[in-house]
């Protein structure tokens, strides 16, 4: 976590080759640092390994069938077909540099709160691919949303749901799309109530 790289495309493999030597260089830096200016607990640091690829926040997400955004978190928004409950703030990483302005004419970017609010099966449900379920960052969301549904806890709710949901698809033939969302629900809270006793 001690490195963070702004303007680099996710989606392009030699811009994330040049981010992941970077970062590699900026680390081993830092350990000198550490090891000059650390007292005597940090003299004799070394670093074992750095993780094997670089961590991308976000970049392409599939459009589902219900676009979670920011405005939902601000009002804390309930749906029938609300697979999990999420009290997590947003942790936006800009993409641009953070420490310069925004460009001119353009704002910072939305200021909100997050109340407790609840992710649709239909972000789970590709708005194109009738058999297609998505999960984790993938589901269908804004850049501010995604800060706060993306954690490991909330992600791990949404392969839970798809998984139950495909499981159910696959029982009454019907595809993910054409699904009883709220008897999926229903069965889901069913199967958490039984995991908590």
């Amino acid at each position: 976590m001690a490195t963070q790289f702004y303007g680099v495309d996710g989606t392009d493999a030699g811009a994330l080759s040049r981010a992941e030597i970077q970062g590699r260089r900026e680390i081993r830096k830092c350990v000198e640092v550490f090891r000059e200016h650390g007292g005597d607990d940090w003299k004799d640091a070394f670093l074992i390994a750095t993780g094997p690829a670089i961590g991308v926040r976000e970049t392409r997400r599939i459009r589902g069938r219900y676009d979670l955004t920011w405005e939902d978190l601000d009002r804390g928004s309930r749906f029938e077909d609300g697979i999990t409950e999420i009290a997590s703030g947003s942790n936006i990483h800009p993409v641009d540099d953070p420490y310069e302005a925004p460009p001119a004419g353009l704002p910072a970017g939305p200021r909100f709160r997050v109340r407790p609010y609840q992710i649709p099966f239909r972000c789970l449900v590709a708005a194109d691919v009738d058999n297609l379920l998505m999960v984790g960052r993938c589901i269908s969301g804004d850049c501010y949303a995604l800060g706060s549904y993306r954690l490991t806890g909330n992600v791990v709710r949404t392969g839970e749901a798809a998984g139950l949901a495909a499981a159910m698809a696959t029982e009454q033939s019907v595809q993910p799309s054409e699904l009883d969302s709220k008897a999926l629900v229903e069965r889901l809270n069913a199967m958490r109530a039984q995991t908590a006793e």
